[in-house]
C-alpha cells in the first residue's frame, strides 16, 4: 500500500552554522529521510549572548528559508516542524528575526531552550541506537549539549555550554591545545559528569571526525552511524591530525567548512572522555530533528530502531504473517541467545527484499540493500552479518568478497549463512505460505549436525529433492558455528 502525504513531516532546522529541510517519510514507527539539504549559513558567527546577528547571515538564511517555503508548499506535509538554537536564542534581535522567518515560512518556530535542546540530542539517541546509555554530547555552531541516558531509557538533560564549534574554533586559535582543553575543563565544573562507559557524540563536525578516520584506515563500511572510537584510538588520531596540519598535509574526507573546527572538535570529545571516564565514542546520526520527530509522535514502547526499520524496508507484498512463523520456524534449530534472536527477528522482516528483482542480481542486490541502510539499532558487524545472510537467502556460495565481510569473525560468517540458507529452504517448501510452514519443523541431528524437515501431518509432498543439497552446507556452517562456544 503507497504511503500518503499523510505520513510525510518537514522539519526545519535553524542552526547557529547551517540551516536545514529535511522530509521524513514515516513507515510505521520508523521515520526515513527523503529529502535533506543544508546551507552553511553561519548565524551564530559573532554572536555572543546578548549580541546581534550579523547582516549577511540573515540575508543568506532569508534566502534559504524563502526556497525551503517553496519546496514545503509544493510537497504538502501534513506536519512542519521548524527548530532554532543557539544563535537565535542568544542574539538580541533573535526573536524579531524568528518572527520574519515565520512570516516567510508560514509556520511557527520553536526557539528551543538549552535543556530542551540536550533532551532533543539524547532523544536522536535513542530513536535511532539500540538501548544506548552513556552521555550525549551535541556540538553544534553555538552551544554544546550534554545529556545523560541511563539503563533504562530516561533522560537527564545535564547543561548547555554557551560555546559551540564556532566559539571552541576562535579559542583554539588564540590559546592552541592545552589552553582549550582547560578552558572546557572548567566549563564542565558546573555539573557533574556522570561516570559512563560510551559517549554518543552528535553534530556534524563530529561525524567529520569519524568520516575522516575511516578514509584514513579504509574502513571498509561508509556508515557513520554506530561507528566506534576508543580513547587510545582518539588519542593517537589527535597526534596523527596534528602532525599532518603542521606538516600542510590534507586531511582527507574533511569538508572544506569543517576544517577549521575538526582538531578543536577532537580536542572537545578528548576532554569529554576524560571528564566522563568513558572509554569510547560512539558517532550518532541521530541528533535533534529525530529527537524532535520522537517527541512529537514517541514511539509505542517497547522500541527497537532495528526491527522498525527493517519493517519500514520489507517488501510492501510479502506475508506479515510469513515473516513472524519464518523466525519462530528458523530459532527451533539455531539455538540464539536474546541478542541474536533478535537479529533473526530483524533478518525475517526483510527475507524477501529483493524478489523483484532479476534471479541472477538478488543475492548482490540483497547484499547491498542491506548494507547501505541507515543502520539504525545495529552495529556495523550486525549490519553487515544481516547483509551477509540476505546474499544466502539467495545463493549458498561460501566465498562471497565484499571489504565489508573483513568485519566479520568467523563465526558470524557460518551464522550469516546457516540464517540466509533455512530461510532459502522454507520459501522452497512453501512459497511463503504461513500456515504451511506451520506444519513443518527443522531438527538437528545433535550428532551429525545434519538438518532435515520433519511434517507433522506425514506430508512429504511439499519437501522437494533440492533441499537435500542444501544440507551438506547447512551441516558445516553449524559444526563451525557451534564449534565458537554457541550451544
Amino acid at each position: 500500500m503507497p504511503y500518503s502525504t499523510d505520513s510525510l513531516v518537514a522539519v526545519v532546522d535553524i542552526g547557529s552554522n547551517s540551516v536545514r529541510l529535511v522530509f521524513y517519510e514515516y513507515r510505521g514507527s520508523h521515520a526515513q529521510p527523503m529529502f535533506n539539504e543544508k546551507h552553511s549559513c553561519l548565524l551564530g558567527e559573532g554572536v555572543s549572548e546578548g549580541g546581534t546577528l550579523k547582516k549577511e547571515a540573515k540575508e543568506h538564511v532569508l534566502r534559504t528559508i524563502r526556497r525551503f517555503a517553496q519546496l514545503i508548499h509544493a510537497r504538502k506535509p501534513n506536519e512542519v516542524i521548524v527548530l532554532a538554537t543557539a544563535a537565535i536564542r542568544n542574539a538580541r534581535d533573535g526573536s524579531s528575526f524568528a518572527a520574519e522567518l515565520t512570516k516567510i515560512l508560514g509556520y511557527p518556530i520553536t526557539i528551543l531552550t538549552g535543556k530542551e535542546e540536550a533532551l532533543y540530542a539524547a532523544r536522536g539517541v535513542l530513536c535511532t541506537t539500540y538501548q544506548p546509555s552513556g552521555l550525549v554530547v551535541d556540538m553544534g555552531g553555538g552551544s554544546t549539549e550534554c545529556a545523560h541516558i541511563m539503563s533504562h531509557g530516561e533522560v537527564d538533560a545535564l547543561c548547555s555550554l554557551p560555546m559551540g564549534v564556532l566559539g571552541f574554533t576562535k579559542y583554539y586559535q588564540e590559546h592552541k591545545d592545552e589552553g582549550l582543553a582547560r578552558h572546557l575543563t572548567d566549563m564542565l565544573k558546573i555539573i557533574e559528569l556522570p561516570e559512563i562507559s560510551t559517549l554518543y557524540a552528535v553534530g556534524g563536525s563530529f561525524r567529520a571526525i569519524a568520516k575522516h578516520h575511516m578514509r584514513r584506515h579504509n574502513y571498509p563500511l561508509h556508515v557513520i552511524h554506530d561507528y566506534v572510537l576508543t580513547r587510545d584510538e582518539i588519542e593517537q588520531l589527535l597526534q596523527q591530525m596534528r602532525h599532518d596540519v603542521s606538516k600542510g598535509i590534507r586531511l582527507e574526507a574533511v569538508p572544506r567548512r569543517r576544517y577549521d573546527g575538526i582538531i578543536p572538535a577532537l580536542i572537545v570529545l578528548h576532554t569529554l572522555m576524560i571528564q566522563s571516564t568513558a572509554s569510547r565514542i560512539l558517532f550518532s546520526s541521530g541528533g535533534i530533528r529525530e529527537g524532535a520527530l520522537m517527541t512529537v509522535h514517541p514511539p509505542k514502547l517497547p522500541y527497537d530502531p532495528l526491527l522498525a526499520m527493517m519493517q519500514a524496508m520489507a517488501a510492501p507484498n510479502s506475508n506479515p504473517h510469513y515473516r513472524c512463523a519464518l523466525a519462530d520456524w528458523i530459532l527451533t534449530v539455531l539455538p540464539c541467545d536474546m541478542h541474536d534472536e533478535r537479529l533473526v527477528r530483524a533478518f525475517c522482516w526483510v527475507s524477501d527484499v529483493a524478489m523483484t528483482v532479476h534471479p541472477d542480481y538478488r543475492a548482490e542486490y540483497a547484499f547491498e540493500r542491506m548494507i547501505s541502510t541507515l543502520g539504525y539499532g545495529l552495529m556495523h558487524n550486525q549490519q553487515v552479518m544481516l547483509a551477509l545472510a540476505l546474499y544466502h537467502r539467495h545463493r549458498a556460495k561460501l566465498k562471497f568478497k565484499h571489504p565489508a565481510i573483513d568485519l566479520l569473525h568467523e563465526h558470524q560468517r557460518c551464522f550469516a549463512f546457516i540464517l540466509g540458507q533455512l530461510a532459502d529452504m522454507a520459501y522452497g517448501i512453501t512459497a511463503g505460505c504461513a500456515h504451511i510452514l506451520n506444519d513443518y519443523t527443522p531438527k538437528r541431528d545433535p550428532h551429525t549436525d545434519d538438518i532435515f524437515i520433519q511434517s507433522h501431518l506425514g506430508n512429504d509432498a511439499l519437501l522437494d529433492p533440492i533441499l537435500d543439497n542444501r544440507r551438506e552446507g547447512l551441516r558445516d556452517a553449524m559444526r563451525l558455528w557451534l564449534k565458537h562456544g554457541k550451544k
